[in-house]
């Protein structure tokens, strides 16, 4: 079915601080921002799954059955190598790596491409949505431009001053 345009995708990411669940439907599962970590994180590791999901039926409908299931192996022994440290695995993901043929390299390369770069919007929203959360809690997140200067403010360094030694700060630094 090469060329046929994919129409299985559902409706896009939502623009709130809702989430994606494993099914398509939206739910608020960000609370508060004293979650756990991996209670916060939950909404990205969804979206990323959901948006992979989303790439799998592409590239099966774009590409073909084959390709989907070369790429499906690829990932699978990457992740067994990386996160089990399994040595059968990194011997058979090299030795499939090195047996592609050119067509399949660059099918390959999309894939993962385009993946990382689903990944990478779901993290870019996830922001905007943690974000959000300690906005409405009245929070100031670390690493914030809010919190360095409530820090020089708290630091007796006035607000009209505080350009000042941001920067004999920055040039002692480098």
């Amino acid at each position: 079915m090469q060329g046929e345009r994919c129409t299985s995708v559902r409706a896009p990411l939502p623009l709130t601080t809702d989430t994606i669940s494993d099914h398509g439907k939206y739910n608020s599962s960000i609370k508060t921002a004293t979650q756990s970590p991996t209670q916060k994180d939950a909404p990205l590791v969804d979206d990323i799954r959901f948006l992979g999901r989303i790439l799998g039926e592409v590239i099966r409908d774009q590409e073909g059955k084959a390709a989907f299931a070369l790429i499906e192996n690829i990932r699978q022994l990457s992740v067994a190598f990386r996160h089990k440290a399994d040595a059968n695995a990194d011997k058979a993901l090299k030795k499939l790596l090195k047996s592609l043929s050119g067509d399949q390299t660059v099918t390959v390369c999309r894939a993962f491409t385009y993946f990382s770069h689903l990944a990478n919007l779901a993290e870019d929203r996830h922001h905007i949505r943690r974000r959000a959360v300690h906005e409405r809690e009245g929070q100031q997140q670390p690493g914030s431009l809010a919190q360095a200067l409530q820090k020089l403010d708290s630091e007796g360094v006035g607000k009209r001053h505080w350009s000042r030694h941001w920067r004999i700060c920055t040039f002692h630094r480098y």
